[in-house]
This record gives C-alpha cells, sequence and structure tokens, in this order.
C-alpha cells in the first residue's frame, strides 16, 4: 500500500510539472518530495511496529500477572481448606470430650454450636462486605478493561450477602445462645476459641475463592 501510494504521488508530481516552464526541476521536486514522504512513512511505520510491540508485550505482562495471581489463589484455597479441616476436626474431638463427661448436655451443646457459629458469622458480616468492596476497587483498578463480568459477580455477590444478613437479623430479633452449664470454663473458652478460628479462616478462604473467580473472569475478558 505504500508503494501504491509512492507511485500515484509520483504520477501527480509528473503531470503537474507538465503545466509548468520548467519539468525538469518539477520532476527533480518530485523525486526529493516522495523521498521525503518515503522517510515520514518509514519513520511512521516504524513508530507504529514500537508502539505495537509494547501494546503486545503490555498484555503479556497483564496476562502473565493474572495467571500468577490465580495461581496464588488456588494455593491459598487448598490451604484454607486443609485448615477448615483441621479445625472442625479439633472441634469434634473437643465436643466429643465434652458429652462423654457430661451426657446430658448434648443436645443443649449441639443447639449452642449451631447458635454460635451463626453469631460469630454475623459479627465478621462487616468485614466480609468490605473484602468484597476491596475487592471491586482492586480489580477496577488494575483491569479497567477487562472487569465487567468479574465486576458484576461481585455485586451480585454482596447484595446476596446483604441479603441474607438482613432476613438473618429480621429473624432472629430475640435470639440468644443458651450455653451448657455443667462443663469447664476451659472447655467453653477453647470452643469458642475454635468457633472462631473458623469463622475467621471461612472468610478468607471465601475471599479468596472470590477472586480466583474475579480473576478467571478477567482472564476471560
Amino acid at each position: 500500500s505504500t508503494l501504491l501510494y509512492i507511485n500515484v504521488l509520483l504520477l501527480v508530481f509528473i503531470h503537474s510539472s507538465i503545466q509548468i516552464e520548467n519539468p525538469a526541476d518539477a520532476i527533480e521536486n518530485a523525486i526529493e518530495g516522495i523521498v521525503e514522504v518515503q522517510e515520514e512513512l518509514n519513520e511512521f511505520e516504524r513508530s507504529l511496529e514500537s508502539t505495537e510491540n509494547n501494546i503486545r508485550q503490555l498484555i503479556n505482562d497483564t496476562f502473565y500477572m493474572i495467571t500468577q495471581q490465580i495461581r496464588t489463589a488456588i494455593d491459598l484455597v487448598n490451604k484454607f481448606e486443609s485448615s477448615l479441616e483441621t479445625i472442625d476436626e479439633d472441634i469434634r474431638l473437643l465436643i466429643r470430650n465434652i458429652t462423654e463427661a457430661n451426657p446430658n448436655e448434648t443436645e443443649t451443646l449441639k443447639n449452642y454450636v449451631s447458635c454460635q457459629s451463626q453469631a460469630i458469622s454475623e459479627e465478621y458480616h462487616n468485614q466480609s462486605i468490605e473484602y468484597i468492596d476491596n475487592l471491586k476497587k482492586e480489580i477496577e483498578t488494575n483491569y479497567p478493561n477487562n472487569s465487567r463480568r468479574a465486576m458484576k459477580m461481585l455485586s451480585r455477590r454482596k447484595g446476596r450477602q446483604q441479603l441474607i444478613f438482613n432476613t438473618s437479623q429480621s429473624e432472629k430479633s430475640n435470639m440468644t445462645c443458651n450455653s451448657p452449664e455443667n462443663i469447664s470454663e476451659d472447655d467453653f473458652n477453647k470452643l469458642q476459641d475454635l468457633l472462631r478460628k473458623k469463622q475467621r479462616t471461612d472468610l478468607a478462604s471465601t475471599y479468596i475463592i472470590l477472586t480466583k473467580k474475579a480473576l478467571l473472569l478477567v482472564w476471560e475478558d
């Protein structure tokens, strides 16, 4: 296309030279003009190639970074899942020991663990919403051109989580968790610590899973 443009330009210059008194000078001037145009075109093509290379490198760097973040998220999810399994096993063992020592408290203890787990989960609600907001901000800042579906997914997740929380609050206005009376203070404190540890770990795991899902959507976009 460049060669065709130059040929057309040369014909235009030659045609114009026929209309003036000194065609030889006009042709020489035309050739000089074409040489200048060719140099400008060459410079433009070099600049364009450099720009394209920079864009390709930027795209490669961006997707490399996304890939690394996804791999890191997958590793963290596996670690958190392993930690949750360990915590669950510790809770089961503690509950078994407590019920063996206090068989009459079995049902009360079961209800307390369920109730207290929900209460602790709700304590972390605001932190959970804050995590989602921070993740949305991070995705939108780092990947503004590829964040549409990720942002939509995170917004839906936030709305669903808020709805569940609001429903739970309306249903348990006067709910209290009745703790077992005949267990040692040491066992009771251990149980509390394990339930909170489980909730913190579950919250972190959920955040990492959301991060992985969001990054995969960014990758696909």
